[in-house]
């Protein structure tokens, strides 16, 4: 893979590889659709998840886009919103507009768009990965999608980005939004607020969702972002007490350059046999390779079985009847 070189908009200095932008640096520049300052994606982009998912994956042929109210930071879009607020307070523009923007923000905020999320990382066998999104106990995959693959699903609505990764101090110019907004607008012109809110929303959203914690760094992770598409059917299913939304992308198997086996010691071969019948059944391609992670983990949670919790709930039951016999003596 050919290294690509940049500067960072923020420190100024040189990134040289596959990370793009400088740790705790964020840069608005690449949402804009700069060609000179959008990062290229990677050639392989890894989607981690268990066996079963994948299975499901493949014999429905479709990748689910995740509702951004769903995901598991809970600070997700906190704090691209408060950048938001930040470079608002920086931007010289009217009243009017300034107040236009703010509701916006908080909207986003309040999960009031209907915006949904794919993620992927361009690391394909980190450990924090394994432990994150596969199952604890069995294990799981990492699912190598081909980067340029993944490139036929963007559209006006729909775009593949990197996120980058922020601290409390960097500060982010909405002026790169905005002023090639009103630059095709007369001064005086009326209806220039409402357009120019309208035509920046999207941008507002893929800032506020792209940006994370300085302490998810190591995923570099990259995200397929659907906002308010009226061709995505929205799905919603109950999960417990929480209804679950989401949209599905239609993928082919000749997406798919591998498939890494997590590092489970002990259920590794028993998941590379399924994924082998799964390339048997024709759901992998012919030239899809199976890899086995290389890192030595294993997971040595002890699993109780339901009598052992049920002799555990009694146990502290009697203990607590006893002390309170005693407590009456």
């Amino acid at each position: 893979m050919n290294q690509i070189e940049a500067i960072c908009p923020v420190c100024k200095s040189k990134v040289i590889g596959d990370h793009y932008l400088c740790p705790g640096v964020f840069n608005a520049k690449r949402i804009i659709g700069n060609s000179e300052t959008t990062p290229l994606p990677q050639d392989l982009l890894y989607h981690y998840t268990t066996i079963e998912t994948l299975e499901a994956i493949l014999k429905s042929k479709t990748l689910r886009g995740s509702h951004y109210s769903q995901l598991n930071d809970w600070k997700e879009v906190e704090i691209g919103i408060q950048k938001l607020k930040e470079g608002l307070e920086k931007l010289e523009i009217a009243n009017s507009v300034r107040n236009e923007v703010s509701a916006v923000i908080s909207d986003i905020l309040q999960k009031k768009f209907n915006c949904f999320i794919t993620s992927f990382s361009t690391q394909g066998d980190l450990l924090s990965q394994w432990r994150a999104y596969t199952d604890s106990h069995n294990g799981g995959v990492a699912i190598g999608f081909k980067g340029s693959k993944l490139h036929r699903f963007e559209s006006n609505s729909c775009s593949l980005l990197p996120c980058s990764y922020t601290t409390q101090d960097n500060d982010i110019n909405l002026e790169q939004i905005f002023n090639p907004s009103w630059d095709s607008h007369e001064e005086n012109d009326s209806s220039r607020d409402i357009v120019l809110i309208q035509k920046c929303l999207p941008k507002l959203i893929q800032i506020a969702t792209t940006i994370k914690h300085y302490g998810y760094y190591e995923e570099q992770e990259w995200r397929l972002i659907s906002i308010e598409n009226d061709n995505a059917k929205i799905h919603r299913v109950q999960d417990s007490c929480l209804q679950k939304q989401f949209i599905e992308y239609k993928i082919e198997p000749s997406m798919i350059d591998h498939v890494i086996i997590s590092p489970h010691h002990d259920n590794q071969q028993v998941l590379v046999e399924k994924v082998k019948k799964l390339k048997n059944k024709g759901l992998l391609p012919n030239e899809c390779n199976i890899v086995c992670s290389s890192i030595p983990y294993r997971d040595v949670t002890v699993h109780p079985s339901l009598g052992q919790l049920i002799f555990c709930w009694m146990k502290r039951f009697f203990r607590r009847v006893c002390k309170i016999l005693h407590l009456q003596e």
